[in-house]
């Protein structure tokens, strides 16, 4: 056999992250902010589902400023508030993101720290065990690491979190309730999404399937609020539906952005698409339409779910990049 061993590098941390970004402000807190860092922050706190989106950093909060402002994508987004700090945790740093919090109704609440004392962890899931369900706390350790001289790599290290178990016990026991009060066509909605989930997960998409539900649609995240992925049945019109669906105030702004892009968007998807900028309503779809008997014919459903699989992962591929790309604050497509 042969030893490799002398051929292994030494696994080394970096004791000081300011030798990498020197100011918090000014180095740090703009590389988090990148797109593809916070994604990483996101994914290792579980939050890889709906996403983050960036608002903005440095937010002032009354006469103070926060670090970064963050939402998630999903079909009820949240405000999602990151506070950076150098060195161990302090009161000082829990008190401001309390205050931020309140500032920017944050849902989520993340406490981003070199090292959180005990004291603080404790702290973390005191708020965690009183508040509603829908609030989050998580208390990060941010480490550098290198292999011989290598490159440092960053490692986040979740140590404060919320009690997943409990919450996801609460989350059965409600589900459980629910289905008892379901109607006929509910139950037949919600067992129509969940075989439609198994043969998602089984195709890999490029995004994480959210849990099935007794609705005659059901919404993925696509990196950008105010922005859905959706797959839809309508029993009155006979059809299944995937869908990009715009809503809220940048509805109308989105929709006619993204139609700049059709030529290109149509191509890569290889079939045209119904544009509906929906002139009656403040939302805006862009769509594909098949017709179907959905939910009524549960013999056809393998069929159906193929088309609906298939054609939401090439949705995700063809809208991905022109979606993040479009800017909330300048109303223009970035890049």
């Amino acid at each position: 056999m042969t030893d490799n061993t002398g051929n292994l590098g030494q696994l080394m941390r970096v004791k000081r992250i300011q030798s990498i970004w020197p100011s918090e402000p000014q180095d740090f807190t703009p590389w988090l902010a990148q797109e593809d860092n916070i994604a990483i922050l996101a994914d290792t706190l579980g939050l890889g589902a709906d996403g983050l989106e960036l608002i903005r950093t440095e937010t002032a909060v009354g006469t103070f400023r926060g670090d970064i402002l963050c939402r998630t994508t999903g079909p009820s987004p949240s405000n999602v508030l990151i506070e950076n700090q150098y060195g161990r945790s302090d009161h000082d740093h829990l008190g401001k993101l309390l205050t931020y919090a309140a500032g920017e109704d944050a849902k989520i609440l993340i406490w981003l720290a070199e090292e959180v004392r005990e004291e603080h962890e404790a702290a973390i899931a005191l708020l965690n065990s009183v508040t509603e369900e829908d609030f989050q706390v998580f208390g990060v350790e941010i480490e550098l690491w290198r292999i011989d001289d290598s490159a440092p790599a960053p490692r986040f290290n979740v140590v404060a979190k919320p009690n997943s178990w409990a919450r996801h016990a609460k989350e059965v026991q409600r589900a459980a309730a629910s289905r008892k009060e379901l109607s006929p066509t509910q139950a037949a909605q919600l067992a129509y999404w969940t075989a439609l989930q198994s043969r998602l997960i089984a195709a890999r998409p490029p995004f994480n399937p959210v849990m099935p539900q007794a609705s005659s649609w059901i919404q993925h995240s696509i990196g950008k609020a105010g922005v859905g992925l959706n797959l839809a049945t309508s029993r009155p019109a006979n059809e299944i539906r995937v869908e990009i669906y715009l809503s809220g105030e940048t509805a109308k702004g989105y929709f006619h952005l993204l139609k700049q892009e059709k030529d290109s968007i149509e191509a890569s998807l290889g079939f045209a698409l119904d544009w509906q900028e929906l002139p009656t309503k403040k939302d805006a779809r862009i769509c594909i339409v098949k017709s179907s008997s959905g939910v009524a014919e549960p013999d056809d459903w393998a069929n159906q779910h193929e088309w609906l699989v298939t054609t939401i992962i090439a949705f995700h591929r063809a809208f991905e990049k022109p979606v993040r790309s479009l800017d909330r604050e300048t109303g223009i497509m970035l890049g």
